[in-house]
Formats: structure tokens, sequence, C-alpha cells
């Protein structure tokens, strides 16, 4: 989906395409499609990395993240991946629960979202992140107008983890089960700075 306005993929099925865990682009490569795009009731399974999505996105919980006629049947990175470029919407909400929402492994480790910009989460929604090694250690996010700009971050079921820690939402590295490493990821800072 390229970077025009109201491009739409809907009821769709996309399984079965090349690359594994360290797959260049997503089997649906969405992160420069701007805020009036859409991609809903998709079905994704036997991918590397089904989909990414740029911070402009909306994403619900209309896309599956496995095969209908067979659940065991996922992906191998089973995420929605998000990079950190065209920043075109004030206002992105996110709300699949099936798989967790993950930074990092496309382009920049951390998002730095701009004073003007908000993120409204769903119940139950889990953001993962990405290691940030030096030069570039710091924050994972980046929120400098407080907690205002994420809505809903205390919600029921709301979780901020490792990309490494698959028992919330399963495995989004490929790598099989794993709790997680401590210290992986910097954590979220508002402005101050306050933790």
């Amino acid at each position: 989906m390229g970077d025009g306005a109201n491009n739409v993929i809907t009821n769709s099925v996309i399984a079965h395409t090349a690359g594994g865990a360290d797959q260049k682009l997503a089997a649906l490569y969405m992160c420069y499609a701007p805020h009036s795009s859409v991609a809903n009731g998709n079905t994704f399974f036997d991918n590397g990395h089904p989909v990414l999505i740029g911070i402009a996105s909306d994403f619900d919980d209309s896309n599956v993240f496995h095969n209908p006629d067979n659940p065991s049947e996922t992906n191998l990175c089973n995420g929605i991946f998000v990079a950190t470029v065209f920043v075109s919407a004030d206002n992105m909400t996110w709300r699949n629960t099936e798989v967790a929402y993950v930074f990092g492994t496309y382009g920049s480790n951390s998002w730095y979202m701009p004073t003007n910009k908000m993120l409204t989460l769903g119940d139950n929604v889990v953001l993962k992140f990405n290691t940030n090694t030096p030069p570039n250690s710091g924050f994972s996010l980046y929120i400098p107008a407080g907690t205002s700009q994420l809505v809903n971050y205390d919600g029921p079921g709301v979780a901020f983890t490792s990309y490494n820690d698959d028992s919330l939402k399963g495995d989004t590295n490929g790598d099989g089960f794993s709790v997680g490493t401590p210290a992986y990821w910097s954590g979220i800072e508002t402005s101050g700075p306050v933790w």
C-alpha cells in the first residue's frame, strides 16, 4: 500500500508469502500509507512478518493472524510491526488484541511522539519494544506532552514489554518461546524526564 490517500484492502487472505524471520518487508507493507488508508477484515497466516504499519495507521480487531481452518497455523513472527515513519495523523487508534504491536524491527528502535499526536490503545493491547543499543540508547517511547498522549495506557490488559517476551501475545521474533530478558528495552519517558 503506497503513500496515496484512501488505499483500501479488506476481507482478503494474505498467506504463504516468502521470507522468514529476517525478511526485509512484511507480507502487507503499509508503513507509508496515510491515515486515510484502511486494512480491515483481513486474514494473515504462514507469513514471515504479516504486516508492517506506519505510526499513522489505525489497526483494529477485524484483522486476524491465524488460519481460520487451523488456528494453530499462525505467522513465524506473529505481530503487527510498526515503522516510526510518516506521522500524518493527529490521533491513531490501535485495538487489535490477537497479536502485539512491535517496535524496533524495521527502522528506529524508539519513537519520539510529537506533542500534537495522540495514540489510543484498546483494552488488552500489547506493545513490544526491541532493544536499544549504543550509541542510540535511551527511551523506547517518548511522550513529551505526558500521559495524555497515550490514551488508555492503564486500561485492562494493556501491557508494555520486550520484543522477545512471548508470554504476552505469542512469539513475535520467530525464535520459539521465551519470557524475555531483563533490561532488554529502555522504557517510556515523559517530559521531565519522568519514567
